[in-house]
């Protein structure tokens, strides 16, 4: 019985110890280089970077779905409530409100593909995106909170 036990006990802590493990896809938090002048920065007239996309109560980032190495993701928060970017080979474009900027309450509206490519790598970007409801200035880069605690990563680019 006592072998049985330790048997027991050891596969357990294998099991926990392997749940530990990130992702191939994914980074952690921790790790990120942090630089406090962005919380600083302004929310608009600036091109941001996707990073990825993380939750405040664990330490991972998932990274987007990138299918060529010149693929990117930018983003640009215009005054006047408009938004631009880049999505690999797609302009992007939306419209904005700042309801609450002290709180950091935004709403992200019709963020869409605008050219013919119509390609999305990253199916996600725009559902999330289209649900974004805060933001936040941190120092590893702008979160755009869109479900909960769930927010899309961007760092000045």
């Amino acid at each position: 019985m006592k072998p049985f036990l330790i048997s027991l006990v050891l596969l357990i802590c294998l099991a926990a110890i392997s749940c530990q493990g990130i992702a191939d896809d994914e980074i952690l938090i921790k790790d990120l280089e942090t630089d406090p002048s962005y919380t600083f920065l302004s929310l608009t007239e600036i091109e941001w970077g996707l990073i990825g996309y993380g939750n405040d109560g664990n330490n991972r980032l998932q990274l987007p779905i990138i299918t060529t190495e010149n693929c990117v993701y930018r983003l640009s928060i215009l005054e006047g409530g408009e938004i631009e970017g880049r999505t690999c080979p797609n302009i992007v474009f939306g419209i904005y409100s700042l309801t609450d900027s002290e709180q950091g309450a935004i709403v992200i509206e019709n963020f869409v593909v605008g050219t013919e490519a119509l390609e999305t790598f990253d199916p996600h970007y725009f559902d999330r995106m289209n649900h974004v409801y805060r933001y936040q200035l941190t120092s590893i880069g702008l979160k755009l909170y869109y479900k909960g605690d769930n927010f899309i990563l961007f760092t000045p680019h």
